[in-house]
């Protein structure tokens, strides 16, 4: 399937951001609108393969985190026996072989990949994919291509092939990249829009701040190992490990599932992929159901009624992993059942009632926290 510019590019103001007023927001990506889990993943698949049927060798895949996890995952999919790593901002997850590179336009300026020698054994370096959701200037690829060619000088000569469903970058970014030996493949290229423009022409509000609920929910753990891949993985085992959660949820919650209409998957921040592939085998399983799917996120972006905004109402609230941090949920609506899948461990009792909050403004009773973190933290 052909993607256009429509299909991919919804604009909204950021929230207190002083070095970009405007975010793009996707809404065929599962992060900020709820979107069919088939479509999104259809979307993902057919950015992997245009990079996979243009560059068919490449050995290790790294995701942008937080957007992208989700996006690099689904391209990784399309090399069957690869390596697969995201960037993540969560402290329990990065180690001493950590590499820090900066993402200048962010609210979370600090990206983190874990990645050692021996990850880059036994693997063909001739390649390497390097995968997010939007593109603007390249300065990020060229920022994370540094600081890898600097700890590992065998990869000097790689060629990095930048894939994003929105590619940006101008003339002028374009031979930045090309001087790096970074190639750039995209399901889009739009030009000439000024963004900040179609921003700015928007009557906004700050997100709401959320609130505890009393609501109470089903606590449910699953069996199989899967997390943020924020070390580097076997992508076949990884695939196979998204397979066994998807069927130990239906397995255990079809209950309930038979008899909810319409039900949503929200997965946790950088925790996206497991929860999509969940959402789409209950999409499979049970036609006639609207199945959707999005996440939360640590982006404040601001919210309003106008028509074309994507962002239709937003709530602050705290973080599954960190009680001090603030995640935000958008464009909250009606479903029979919610449920929300987390590799969290600490606070999700907390974070847990403000989702409640949120949803049962719109009438929502139904409530299930469906654990799936693994039994020993990355060491």
């Amino acid at each position: 399937m052909e993607y256009r510019e429509n299909d991919l590019i919804r604009i909204a103001r950021r929230h207190n951001n002083t070095k970009r007023n405007y975010l793009i927001v996707d809404p065929l990506q599962g992060k900020h609108i709820p979107v069919s889990p088939t479509a999104a993943l259809d979307a993902m698949s057919a950015l992997g393969k245009r990079v996979s049927t243009r560059y068919p060798d490449a050995g290790l895949v790294i995701g942008f985190a937080e957007t992208a996890t989700a996006v690099s995952a689904a391209i990784a999919a399309e090399y069957p026996g690869c390596r697969f790593v995201t960037t993540t901002r969560e402290p329990r997850y990065i180690t001493d072989d950590a590499i820090y590179f900066s993402e200048e336009h962010s609210h979370a300026v600090t990206q983190v990949l874990n990645l050692n020698k021996q990850d880059l054994e036994g693997i063909d370096l001739s390649r390497i994919i390097l995968a997010d959701d939007e593109i603007s200037t390249g300065k990020t690829m060229i920022n994370m291509v540094d600081r890898l060619r600097e700890k590992f000088p065998e990869l000097e000569n790689t060629e990095f092939i930048a894939a994003s469903f929105i590619n940006r970058t101008s003339y002028d970014d374009l031979r930045a990249l090309f001087e790096k030996n970074i190639r750039c493949e995209a399901l889009v290229f739009p030009r000439g829009r000024d963004f900040i423009s179609e921003a700015d022409r928007y009557e906004v509000t700050a997100p709401s701040q959320g609130i505890l609920s009393n609501q109470s929910y089903a606590d449910t753990a699953l069996d199989p190992d899967v997390t943020i891949p924020a070390k580097c993985t076997d992508m076949d085992l990884y695939l196979s490990s998204c397979r066994k959660l998807a069927e130990e949820f239906i397995e255990k919650l079809s209950y309930k599932l038979h008899t909810q209409k319409k039900i949503l998957i929200l997965g946790t921040e950088e925790f996206m992929y497991p929860a999509l592939c969940t959402g789409r085998e209950i999409e499979r399983r049970f036609p006639g159901h609207e199945i959707k799917f999005h996440a939360n996120t640590r982006s404040p972006i601001c919210i309003s009624s106008a028509a074309g905004y994507p962002i239709k109402n937003g709530f602050a609230a705290e973080s599954f992993y960190e009680k001090e941090r603030t995640a935000y949920i958008y464009n909250a609506r009606f479903y029979d059942g919610i449920y929300v899948m987390t590799d969290a461990r600490d606070n999700t009792d907390s974070a847990m009632r403000y989702i409640c909050g949120a949803f049962s403004k719109y009438g929502c009773t139904s409530y299930s926290l469906i654990h799936c973190h693994a039994a020993e933290d990355i060491q």
